[in-house]
């Protein structure tokens, strides 16, 4: 895996495909530039206008029957609203609208008038080959959250060409699907496939790509069904666009009737006509298609069966070139021929129909009722009249018995009875004599009527609602038959019970996102949340693309897996996008038996590499969010208040970034500070500074901007409309759910006055401020004017101006977003000055590093049953109780170190993949806890739900090696009592054992890389060099001062240490350096002078002392990504794996958590607190290992643990007792601080086993310590 890609001197860039972030650089058209000196901004920035709002919702059109189609009811789209404000006009305003369903944009202009804004357009971008005519001359008045907009369609309606010929079209038909003659299909497939094939009107479009199909009006044809093997086949309409290589009603393009007795469109079959078969070979199959009602209709062997489907026009924007007659078919041999459009006299039948109507003889002139007709009903009338063009008009006989009446019609609507004019009117001259009847019958009809062109201007209504906080609604559009949404577009709810899927309104192609979506109700496995590309003419009636399905799998493209933990009825799930390293997420917030005491779940990536279809081709998609249904009254909503976002990562970002430390860093090196530089540290000091806002990054990692920033008590931040707080507990920004409690307190700032631009610039300055900054514990970007004045500053920085402390501060800032969007630029191993380094703030790094984590873990094949261990995560067995009784009884280093936990470890390790040991399994019971293996203990009764495992890892790699296994030997500044705290070394080589050492010391390191894959501090008092060579950085003479003064004293004053301690050799002879070393010494002690021998001395102790440290270092490297570890100094590495040096009764509380009935003001809790403030830093240790099997917590950021307490029934003499893997204390009520005290020192100091899970009926492991 490539983490650093690119070619880059120290002053230019050199073009790269930069592909693990899916950017593209045209070498071929790129130069190579210069950093030095280039604007930090585009180019190409309009300074000219602000943004000043931006807002996502939904426009709601008021119906328009005269429009027709989606017009006949109301409906709404998504919409996207970002609104300018002219910066030299103040009145000028310009709104950019984009109707997300229908992908349009709209640009428009306007002016403020009466305090009013008034928008109208001004240029149109649309993707559709269709412009709406309502887009070009729409009108919006402005409001907070809401727009009125006007505007008007024009509908121009072209002379209709009549239909002439029903002929298959010469390419739209699927392969397996050909055609004998122009009206015959043949199926020729080798296997069971579905095709389907359309018609076209006239023999003239057989060959056109975009013919016309049937627009207005009411058309009849028929189909006779020559061979049917299989009950598998279809007739209807379809229209373009449709999949030919399926069935038809597939989609929601296409409708069908099939000889299962059912009908189908969008994937969904209902029961319609005769049980199945409905029709077989022989039968002729007529479909009746009325644009003018938008129903479909069909009738066998000429019986009608009723109406099939209704509403087909409503909100169908596929069917712009009309609709054809299609056939489909699935079994080789079965053949259809389509005998076209309706002629000549024909008497259908009407079984059971409501009106009564019982048959119908009407003259069909191309697939039309033209001509005499006669309808007979069941209660014996008889309707003898003309229709024309399909309509009934003039008169109509009606007799019934010896009664007749005549009715007039006018477009198939009854006027009344019908008068003696009109009567006559409808009798030519020569048949006055007939009877009425009869001259109807011999009337002579015209032709078919062509409708002329005509134009007409319908006005359009409707309003828009938008909020700040949405970052998409549900799409009605792009929505499956099925499923129905609220009037806001926020609700969804399943109505039938079949697979179906709703988009959101808005696409995804590059940057962060985040949204949640609470869970109404549901059944096992019927819902799917994620993200899936639009495609053409898609019913929506299945699951597709990526997502998180509620039985515990997610949905990889084409395959499925286990994954997360189940989610039910009022959870929420949300969702993490990452669109610039192609990553899908998902966290869980809601009950959970083993999450109880921490319901918010991190469930890590459940998808990579979604930008492309196939991970080795890169092909960008636009992704929308999804979510599938399964069930009738599946339900959720979109909770949009909780939504985030961050602009995408693009080359021209990326390069700017790089620009923008490699000025900063030019700058702190005593080079000249760019102007360019100078103008980006004033623009944030206004935009954040003055303005009081503040950018801080949210949960889940996304950055944000904050304003009405309040620092009084609390740090807080509004952001439209919500108050935001950092949680200090956790070292992260979250939304404040009590309002009430937000401080009215806002930031001011200083008058302010000239920095002082050299001290700005000034390396130690800026590390000074970094280190001041760091103290708090407070995010960098949280800094604010506030923060500068109102907490304590140390003297050295209070000599700093206001002006010059907060460009500081500033500059910092800027370097931290800088490096951390151009990390894939800059390799921190070719830094050219350490101290660089130091710029980037903690919070950064970590993050970067978690992601270097979570792409680096080798990913494991989910069990069915969660509760279910994978078969790839291996069990290993472990004895303490033999590692335990070979230390007591004083046996040999090597029986001890056989015995050792460390050495079953390796055992078990060294049957193992090394890449199986970077695995980070979460299972359904660990509480949280990552692993690459699960632990059983032998001969003690415990279950591994994450305690053992976190106990094991810790005996092992921070314990034994620093005594029973002697890998390690004491400082001699420690021995000495130079330095308070213990300092180790890792012993050097010793010839007996040097490859026993070496393994040790190789896992040894794989364990401190899989302890900080977990998250498990340890306790490692190793020397500063350790931590240096760890992060790639040249140990110094200092460096080794602090772990061995004497050495380095010995160095510059030799020959008066000689002389006190006996010659050169005995001197040499004591060095902390190896046999191998101190030969070397002697021999060249008489070929160097003073100088050149104290610097040789040094090199020697020091390469000895890296050489012990390197097996340790490659164990380390082997587990975690070492691309990335130079990015940290030595201190910040020791953080990093170590956790916290001192644990603090604060500490401890700011993780506390309290079982039911109690809390921090109960009285037992409160004496409990008291004891522990009590307590040395080793006893608070050793009560968090009892508790939790661990003896640190992590440093901040970090994934958040607990510490429960319940109390228990029993007096004064009852222990307290723990479950570690849920690291809940269980405490009895004690009498008194002092009994308290003494109970909790005991359990602790004499527990070395694990118990009480269950109950053991052997003595496993015992029997080794029978004497």
């Amino acid at each position: 895996m490539a983490l650093y890609i690119g070619s880059l001197s120290d002053d230019q860039i050199h073009c790269s495909d930069i592909t693990n972030w899916n950017l593209q650089i045209d070498k071929g058209n790129v130069e190579v530039c210069s950093w030095k000196d280039c604007p930090l901004k585009s180019q190409t920035d309009d300074s000219s206008w602000k943004q000043i709002r931006e807002q996502r919702g939904l426009m709601t059109f008021t119906p328009c029957p005269a429009v027709g189609g989606r017009w006949l009811t109301e409906f709404s789209v998504g919409c996207h609203f970002t609104l300018f404000q002219s910066q030299t006009q103040l009145e000028e305003y310009r709104g950019i609208l984009d109707l997300l369903d229908d992908t349009l944009v709209c640009e428009m202009r306007g002016k403020k008038v009466q305090q009013q804004i008034w928008l109208t357009t001004s240029y149109i971008y649309c993707q559709s080959t269709c412009l709406p005519d309502f887009a070009s001359n729409l009108s919006i008045h402005l409001n907070d959250n809401t727009f009125d907009f006007t505007s008007s369609i024009i509908c121009c309606s072209p002379s209709e060409i009549l239909p002439s010929f029903l002929t298959f079209h010469s390419k739209y038909h699927s392969p397996i699907l050909t055609s004998s003659t122009p009206t015959t299909i043949l199926n020729v497939s080798e296997v069971k496939q579905w095709g389907m094939a359309l018609l076209t009107l006239r023999p003239e479009d057989a060959n056109s790509s975009s013919p016309v199909g049937f627009i207005s009006g009411s058309h009849t044809w028929d189909v006779l069904i020559k061979r049917c093997t299989t009950q598998y086949m279809g007739i209807g309409v379809a229209s373009l666009g449709t999949k030919l290589n399926s069935y038809l009603g597939r989609d929601f393009t296409g409708w069908s009737f099939q000889p299962t007795g059912e009908k189908w469109h969008s994937n969904i079959g209902y029961n319609y006509g005769p049980p199945r078969p409905s029709y077989c070979e022989g039968d002729v199959i007529s479909v009746e298609l009325d644009l003018d009602q938008g129903t479909l209709a069909f009738y066998k062997n000429n019986q009608y069966l009723g109406i099939a489907f209704s509403d087909l026009l409503v909100e169908n924007p596929s069917v712009e070139n009309g609709f054809f007659p299609a056939v489909t078919s699935y079994r080789s041999g079965d053949s259809i021929e389509v005998l076209g459009l309706r002629e000549g006299l024909i008497t259908d039948e009407y079984p059971s129909n409501e009106q009564g109507l019982k048959s119908w003889r009407a003259s069909w002139v191309k697939g039309v009722r033209h001509g005499f007709g006669v309808k007979e009903y069941v209660n014996g009338e008889k309707h003898h009249g003309i229709w024309r063009d399909g309509v009934c008009e003039g008169c109509m006989v009606i007799v019934k018995g010896s009664e007749t009446r005549v009715m007039w019609y006018e477009k198939g609507i009854e006027k009344g009875k019908a008068t003696d004019e009109q009567i006559r009117s409808m009798i030519p001259s020569n048949l006055i004599s007939m009877p009425l009847v009869l001259s109807l019958q011999s009337t002579i009809m015209p032709p078919l009527r062509i409708s002329p062109s005509h134009t007409a201007i319908s006005p359009i209504t409707g309003t828009a609602s938008l909020s700040s906080t949405s970052l998409f609604t549900f799409s009605s559009t792009h929505c499956a038959a099925g499923i129905t949404l609220s009037s806001d577009h926020l609700s969804a709810t399943c109505t039938s019970n079949s697979r179906c899927m709703v988009l959101g309104s808005r696409a995804f192609h590059s940057g962060r996102y985040y949204w949640e979506v609470r869970v109404d109700d549901c059944d096992v496995g019927s819902l799917f949340i994620g993200v899936a590309a639009r495609l053409p003419g898609s019913s929506h009636q299945c699951w597709r693309d990526y997502g998180f399905v509620n039985n515990h799998t997610v949905q990889d493209h084409t395959s499925e897996r286990y994954y997360g933990v189940q989610y039910v009825k009022g959870d929420i799930i949300g969702v993490f996008l990452d669109m610039d390293f192609g990553l899908l997420a998902f966290s869980k917030k809601g009950s959970e038996f083993y999450y109880s005491h921490n319901n918010v779940i991190d469930l890590g990536v459940a998808c990579r590499s979604i930008r492309t279809a196939e991970s080795l081709v890169h092909q960008s998609l636009l992704l929308y969010p999804s979510f599938g249904f399964k069930h009738a009254g599946d339900s959720i909503t979109l909770l949009s208040e909780y939504s985030q976002e961050s602009r995408g990562l693009t080359a021209e970002s990326l390069l700017a970034s790089y620009r923008l430390w490699k000025q900063i860093e030019a700058s702190l090196l005593k080079e000249q500070p760019s102007e360019a530089l100078k103008e980006a540290i004033e623009e944030r000091y206004q935009h954040t500074f003055v303005k009081n806002r503040m950018k801080v990054r949210s949960k889940v990692g996304i950055p944000m901007e904050l304003e009405d920033v309040s620092s009084n008590t609390q740090i807080q931040g509004r952001r439209h409309g919500q108050i935001w707080s950092f949680d200090e507990s956790q070292q992260e920004f979250c939304i404040n759910e009590n309002p009430s409690v937000i401080s009215q307190t806002i930031n001011t700032v200083p008058a302010s006055t000239q920095p002082d631009w050299e001290q700005v610039f000034s390396m130690e300055n800026v590390l000074q401020v970094q280190g001041w900054v760091k103290e708090f514990h407070r995010p960098l970007g949280s800094i604010t004017a506030g923060s500068l004045s109102r907490f304590s500053i140390s003297e050295s920085i209070r000599s700093y101006s206001f002006s010059t402390l907060s460009r500081i501060v500033i500059l910092l800032q800027l370097a931290d977003e800088a490096a951390s969007e151009a990390v894939p630029l800059l390799d921190p191993r070719n830094f050219i000055d350490s101290r660089l380094k130091r710029l980037i703030s903690f919070d950064t790094k970590k993050r970067l590093f978690q992601l270097f984590l979570d792409s680096t873990s080798l990913t494991y094949q989910r069990q069915f049953d969660e509760f279910e261990r994978p078969i790839s995560i291996p069990e290993f067995h472990i004895c303490r109780v033999a590692a335990k009784k070979s230390q007591m009884a004083g046996e040999s280093l090597i029986s001890i170190t056989h015995h050792s936990v460390l050495n079953q470890l390796i055992d078990n390790m060294e049957t193992l993949p090394i890449a199986s040991l970077r695995r980070q399994f979460n299972h359904a019971e660990d509480a949280g806890q990552k692993r690459c293996f699960f632990v059983r203990l032998v001969g003690e009764g415990v279950y591994d739900s994450g305690g053992p495992y976190r106990e094991v890892i810790t005996t092992a790699a921070s314990e034994e090696p620093f005594s029973t296994l002697q890998l390690t030997t004491p400082c001699s500044n420690w021995e000495g009592g130079i330095c308070k705290e213990p300092m180790w070394n890792i012993r050097g080589e010793e010839t007996k054992r040097s490859v026993e050492r070496e393994r040790l010391c190789y896992y040894w390191g794989v364990l401190i890389g899989i302890a900080v894959r977990g998250n498990i501090p340890l306790s490692l008092p190793l020397t500063p060099l350790f931590w240096k060579q760890v992060v790639n950085e040249k140990g110094t003479v200092e460096d080794l001062r602090q772990s061995d003064d004497g050495v380095v004293n010995a160095s510059f004053h030799w020959e008066e240490v000689c002389e006190a301690c006996g010659g050169t050799a005995a001197v040499i002879s004591a060095l902390p350096c190896s046999d191998r070393m101190k030969r070397s010494l002697l021999r060249r002690r008489g070929e160097l002078s003073q100088q050149l021998w104290s610097e040789y001395l040094i090199e020697c102790v020091m390469k000895d002392m890296k050489a012990a440290n390197e097996s340790v270092i490659r164990g380390i490297m082997a587990i975690l990504p070492q691309e990335v570890l130079p990015l940290f100094t030595p201190n910040e590495m020791t953080q990093v794996v170590c956790g916290e040096s001192r644990l603090s009764v604060e500490s401890l509380q700011a993780i506390a958590e309290y079982g039911e009935g109690i809390d921090s003001s109960t009285s037992i809790i409160q004496r409990f607190w008291r004891v522990v403030g009590s307590f040395t830093d080793i006893q608070r240790g050793r009560l968090l290992e009892f508790v939790c099997a661990r003896t640190r917590i992590p440093t901040p950021p970090a994934p958040p643990i607990s510490f429960k307490i319940t109390i228990i029934r029993g007096g004064d003499k009852m222990l307290p007792q723990s479950q570690t893997c849920f690291s809940i204390l269980k405490l009895p009520i004690y009498s008194s601080d002092e009994l308290m005290k003494k109970q909790l020192i005991y359990a602790m100091e004499n527990t070395p086993t694990m118990e009480l899970d269950v109950q053991l009926h052997d003595a496993e492991g015992w029997s080794l310590c029978i004497c």
